[in-house]
């Protein structure tokens, strides 16, 4: 009666996987909406609010999406910093992002 089948003893306890870490997400939230503010404000800074560069505008916000479903899409420890990425990119435009993006887009480029 003491014995016991293999197979069927008690395994490690459960618990978070080995080199994962939450922090991820957080980090992607902080340091994409402030990349991006950097990235637009030199943008801004180097044209002026009056010398637009139209679609151009958009290509630093079009990579940064792409990098960061890449990030989100790939399976392993990075695909919490790429949701990361993605919630920084809308706290990036609910906090004004857009209106610097429209500054530069409006006149002069390519459009």
């Amino acid at each position: 009666m003491g014995q016991r089948s293999p197979g069927y003893g008690r395994g490690p306890a459960p618990g978070p996987r080995p080199g994962f870490t939450g922090s991820g997400f957080g980090a992607g939230i902080v340091a994409g909406a402030a990349v991006l503010f950097i990235v637009y404000g030199a943008i801004l800074a180097a044209v002026g609010t009056r010398g637009g560069i139209g679609t151009l505008a958009f290509l630093p916000a079009s990579l940064y999406l792409a990098g960061a479903l890449v990030l989100a899409i790939r399976k392993g420890p990075y695909r919490i910093l790429g949701a990361g990425l993605l919630v920084g990119l809308g706290v990036w435009l609910f906090l004004g992002g857009e209106i610097w993006l429209s500054m530069l887009a409006q006149s002069g480029g390519i459009a």
